[in-house]
């Protein structure tokens, strides 16, 4: 009996002394600062080789009768920085804000609503962007005073785009990604 005890409490004054033993030690010296000393400066939030425009206003057109009684609308937006590099190799986002710049209602096109009741295709053409509707989709000033069917493209030069894991038909993740004020 005298045996294990003697055992247990060599195991406790043993525990003990490990515990107590165990302390935090100083801090050590800092070391030394970065290249050039100091931090470089905070750069733009994500947008540095994008392109987009403002908010646009569209005119559509009636374009053609197709037969069937379906009418056929077109509409454009002249998009200088639209060059073949971008268009070969890096991508072309087109919103509509079916709102006003108080209340948007942005959706990514091409789009068909359904609640409206129109479809809405894009063309994308060397320094030009194109609509075609089954509806005239023009942009329109409201008796509030607001204009509403206002459009809006991104340019995203080719490399770009793979950069992030971005849903680009979420207007509202664009706009965060990219710094979008409006």
């Amino acid at each position: 009996m005298k045996r294990s005890s003697f055992g247990f409490l060599s195991l406790v004054v043993l525990a003990a002394l490990t515990v107590v033993s165990c302390s935090k030690g100083k801090d050590g010296a800092t070391g030394p600062a970065g290249k050039d000393g100091a931090a470089g400066a905070t750069g733009a939030p994500g947008s540095a080789n994008v392109i987009y425009s403002d908010w646009t206003n569209v005119s559509y057109t009636y374009f053609e009768d197709d037969g069937a009684g379906d009418t056929v609308w077109q509409g454009g937006i002249k998009a200088a920085k639209l060059v073949d590099s971008i268009v070969q190799k890096g991508a072309v986002m087109v919103y509509l804000n079916e709102g006003n710049a108080d209340q948007p209602q942005i959706v990514a096109l091409p789009s068909t609503d359904l609640l409206y009741g129109y479809y809405c295709s894009v063309y994308i053409e060397d320094q030009a962007i194109y609509f075609l509707s089954n509806f005239d989709l023009s942009s329109g000033t409201g008796s509030d005073g607001e204009t509403y069917f206002q459009y809006r493209y991104i340019l995203i030069p080719g490399g770009i785009a793979g950069r992030s894991l971005i849903n680009w038909k979420d207007y509202n993740a664009v706009k965060k990604y990219l710094g979008l004020k409006n």
